[in-house]
């Protein structure tokens, strides 16, 4: 059988601190798991958006458009078969 690729925990819950309104991350292989959730300065300008927190799991192929800067990001890559392997 394949080996299993362990279980990695990325960087602590953070914003960045970027000028432009957006980064994209592609998932070249294997499975990439974001936890997000709103800055307060968010919340504020846009009424309709929930402060609770938010998975998204991102697969094979999926592109994510996220302004790092707005919205407070961890991530974690779950155990799993193949390797998981993003670009930004």
């Amino acid at each position: 059988g394949k080996t299993r690729h362990a279980a990695l925990h990325g960087r602590d819950e953070h914003t960045d601190a970027v000028s432009h309104d957006g980064t994209w991350h592609y998932q070249l292989s294997g499975r990439k798991e974001w936890y997000i959730r709103p800055t307060d300065a968010l919340v504020k300008e846009k009424a309709a958006v929930a402060s609770a927190s938010i998975k998204i799991e991102c697969l094979e192929g999926d592109v994510l458009i996220l302004n790092t800067r707005l919205w407070w990001h961890q991530t974690n890559i779950p155990l799993q078969r193949d390797t998981s392997v993003s670009y930004a």
